[in-house]
């Protein structure tokens, strides 16, 4: 065990650094930046994943949806527990990622600062063509406002 004195001069006993509060609450922190940039750039992901499937029921309940989720396992939590269990899965993924950069971070401080950087730049494609999606059922929204029409042009 380890003894620091604290700021008024008083004998502390630390907990051992084996122990996981240690890890967590003493260490320092590595890949600061990088991780918070990954979480950033998922809830972006999640905002926009929520916008298009809003979107969809408004607008086009009664007919085959403009947009559904691609992702087989998200669109799994999507129909079983709606869009709480989306955000459940999306932010459990996002914690599962930043913690295995942590962890090894520890010791391959490089391969998980290029672990984080590839998942964000993923996300960020994903956000991106989240965002063209959007804007092109804008487009066929604003030129066609009959429902028939629109889901006849859509593939």
């Amino acid at each position: 065990m380890q003894k620091n004195e604290d700021f008024q001069g008083e004998k502390q006993v630390d907990s051992p650094p084996e122990s996981i509060w240690y890890w967590l609450y003493h260490k320092p922190r590595v890949l600061e930046r990088e991780t918070s940039f990954y979480i950033l750039v998922s809830a972006l992901d999640f905002y926009m994943t929520y916008i298009l499937l809003s979107s969809n029921e408004y607008a086009y309940s009664a007919y085959e949806p403009l947009v559904i989720e691609s992702n087989p396992f998200a669109r799994y939590f999507l129909n079983h527990w709606g869009i709480r269990g989306m955000i459940y899965f999306k932010f459990a993924l996002v914690a599962f990622v930043a913690v295995i950069a942590q962890y090894i971070a520890q010791t391959h401080y490089r391969v998980a600062r290029n672990l984080l950087l590839v998942a964000t730049a993923i996300v960020s494609c994903v956000v991106v063509y989240s965002y063209l999606l959007y804007l092109k059922g804008q487009v066929i929204i604003s030129e066609f406002p009959d429902v028939d029409l629109v889901i006849n042009l859509i593939p």
